[in-house]
């Protein structure tokens, strides 16, 4: 189990950066949260427009026939319960940005249960996206995967309509994808180096000596080999005194030379944090919600936050919803439409699902929050519960009186 083992060495690319790189696994659980985090609702549509005598759309014509389909939507939505699609989708989005592509094995019921038949989808388990290879016929059909180097085009190890196989950037169409991470890979190596082994040699540094000994190699005994060198100087190195830095060279060990190399922090710290702007820029993320400051003022708060839902989520939420409608909605919507005798096989069906995210907007209330917790002398002035509730409802939120505080 990769969650269990912590030999970062053997992780793949993408996976690797997310668990051992904070600024890398905050970015991306920025990206999925925030696309999904205001949950989804699934709407009925007709194939069809319904219209009146005057060529308008008629509304209640169309409502009395969606009525007709409501158990296929109350199915669709207990499918979703039953594999705990929100998180599953989060979970997917996440695991695309990271290794270009995300996979799902469907697994259906055996036998009848409570709320459930048999076909019905019992649970999503996750393939390990580096272990899996798409398997494509000729004419670029998607037909499977072969897993853990087992399976083939004719006979793969999972056949397509048993797969979620969302991509991520799939530039060649090869349903291979691309990792978000990949183009960083240089300033996440370049930002561990920093953190492992520059600050912390440099922080020794600012408070103690840095020694260099001498080593004359004339007075060592006939017959000493360059390896033989060596292993004295290593040895004596770890036998001096810490914390100081100590090294050593091939001059006799005698007075040793104390030198004041203090380093420059200040350009080090600046250096991590360009490299930190570069993974933040990367992903889309603003600043202050990885913890980055230099952005929150009333003027531009609204806007950044208005830019980062406009685009970076709305892409992820559209990205999502393609690929849920296609993979996952339309073969549910075809096998109950097909078992309830609603349509024949291989018929259009005369209704489709579509995936729709709840509006999640900040402009209205975010002004309206600073303009009141000003008036309150910064402090605060609804309840942790309503505050939770903004935070999800966006442009739709009310203040009822008992869930603002009165001022002291």
């Amino acid at each position: 189990m990769l969650a269990a083992s912590t030999s970062y060495s053997g992780m793949p690319t993408g996976y690797r950066q997310f668990r051992e790189d904070a600024l890398v696994r905050k970015c991306v659980i920025l990206r999925a949260t925030w696309a999904t985090k205001a949950g989804f609702e699934t709407v009925l549509v007709p194939k069809e427009k319904f219209l009146d005598k005057e060529g308008k759309p008629d509304k209640k014509a169309e409502e009395t026939f969606l009525a007709g389909f409501q158990p296929l939507k109350e199915y669709i939505d207990r499918c979703n319960r039953t594999v705990n699609a929100d998180f599953k989708w989060r979970n997917m989005l996440m695991r695309a940005k990271l290794q270009g592509k995300a996979v799902q094995q469907i697994v259906y019921a055996d036998k009848s249960e409570k709320g459930q038949a048999i076909g019905d989808p019992k649970m999503l388990v996750p393939l390990r996206s580096d272990l899996v290879r798409p398997k494509t016929a000729p004419d670029w059909t998607f037909k499977g995967v072969s897993y853990r180097g087992r399976g083939t085009v004719d006979t793969p190890a999972y056949t397509a309509d048993e797969l979620l196989y969302f991509i991520n950037e799939d530039l060649d169409e090869d349903k291979e994808g691309l990792s978000d991470v990949e183009p960083i890979m240089w300033a996440i190596e370049a930002r561990q180096r920093i953190l492992q082994d520059d600050l912390p040699e440099a922080v020794t540094a600012l408070w103690c000596a840095s020694i260099l000994w001498r080593l004359d190699r004339s007075k060592l005994p006939p017959g000493t080999t360059d390896a033989d060198v060596k292993k004295i100087l290593q040895d004596h190195v770890a036998a001096m005194a810490k914390p100081a830095k100590q090294s050593a060279t091939t001059t006799q060990f005698e007075n040793p030379v104390v030198v004041d190399m203090k380093p420059d922090l200040d350009k080090l710290v600046n250096v991590k944090h360009e490299v930190d702007f570069e993974i933040i820029r990367n992903f889309g993320v603003p600043r202050f919600l990885v913890g980055y400051e230099q952005e929150v003022n009333k003027a531009t708060a609204g806007e950044v936050i208005k830019a980062w839902i406009d685009g970076p989520v709305k892409d992820d939420q559209m990205w999502l919803r393609r690929n849920i409608e296609a993979q996952w909605y339309t073969p549910l919507v075809n096998r109950w439409l097909t078992k309830n005798q609603k349509m024949e096989q291989d018929q259009d069906p005369p209704v489709r699902v579509h995936h729709q995210w709840r509006r999640l907007t900040y402009v209205d209330f975010l002004e309206l929050m600073n303009t009141v917790t000003v008036a309150h002398g910064n402090e605060k002035w609804i309840t942790d519960k309503k505050c939770f509730e903004v935070m999800q409802n966006g442009e739709t939120t009310e203040f009822p009186p008992e869930e603002v505080l009165s001022p002291v």
